[in-house]
């Protein structure tokens, strides 16, 4: 039972300690602000605005989420493959279907 209850603090320790590992939409809205805006002419939030959750979801998981970028951004430069979750996680956030504002 010691060795259990050990094995479950260790896990717990590693879920909230590794937060950074997962996608964040507060990254996303950096990553967005830094690389995207300037080039696009609008801010992630028009961006966001562009689909629906469930089209932002589909988009994601085919993996043409750096299309759809190039898209609606055609000016752009390409991100760095690990940025991609987070601008998905902010863009999935903040879709026009979402009822959120980012707090910019």
């Amino acid at each position: 039972m010691k060795k259990l209850l050990i094995a479950l603090m260790v896990v717990a320790m590693a879920v909230v300690f590794s937060g950074g590992a997962f996608a964040n939409d507060l990254k996303g809205q950096k990553i967005i602000k830094k690389n995207l805006k300037e080039s696009c002419g609008m801010d992630g939030s028009e961006i966001a605005q562009k689909h629906t959750q469930g089209e932002w979801k589909t988009i994601f998981e085919a993996g043409k989420l750096p299309d759809e970028i190039k898209t609606i951004c055609p000016k752009s430069e390409p991100l760095k493959d690990s940025d991609y979750e987070h601008v998905y996680d902010f863009l999935f956030n903040y879709a026009s279907d979402s009822g959120a504002v980012p707090s910019c």
